[in-house]
């Protein structure tokens, strides 16, 4: 089972399609257009961050950053038992640009705090040159920017076929 959101409180902010097998009052989120997950707060960008792992076959060890994550707003298992940091960067209308130090911070929390096979950075923005260039050091560092985020949001596409297009 998925994380779970409030659908009504979802629906009253953006307006998100929720499946009809679902709960009148909790729902898992299936998918979201862009202009919906711009309007989220982190917080349910997390959420979704968390859900869309679990739709893809992700087991979900723990959802929901803070301070002293170390990079970590979700922690996330493949079905090997591998080790997937997830950081969520979540700007207001997309309108945001992720830096190389974000993407450092979350690849070395990754290896040293969380014995991570992955780190993946997750934005609703852009990510800057810097963080690509960096990213493409190591293929244990993936950037999900904007373009990504719609394919694996909205288009529906896994996360895997995700990952193998993006540094």
């Amino acid at each position: 089972m998925g994380l779970m959101v409030d659908a009504a409180d979802l629906l009253e902010k953006t307006g998100a399609l929720l499946p009809a097998s679902g709960s009148a009052f909790l729902a898992p989120v299936a998918s979201m257009f862009m202009h919906q997950v711009d309007a989220l707060h982190h917080s349910e960008f997390e959420q979704l961050v968390a859900e869309l792992l679990d739709r893809d076959g992700y087991r979900i060890v723990r959802s929901g950053g803070g301070s002293g994550d170390m990079g970590a707003d979700v922690v996330a298992e493949d079905e090997l038992g591998r080790r997937v940091i997830v950081q969520c960067k979540h700007f207001q209308n997309g309108n945001g640009s992720v830096g190389q130090p974000v993407v450092q911070h979350v690849y070395g929390g990754a290896v040293a705090m969380h014995r991570s096979t992955l780190a993946v950075v997750v934005t609703n923005g852009r990510i800057t040159g810097g963080a690509k260039v960096w990213a493409k050091e190591d293929d244990r560092a993936r950037l999900i920017d904007r373009e990504a985020l719609k394919r694996w949001c909205e288009d529906g596409e896994p996360l895997s076929a995700v990952l193998r297009d993006v540094s």
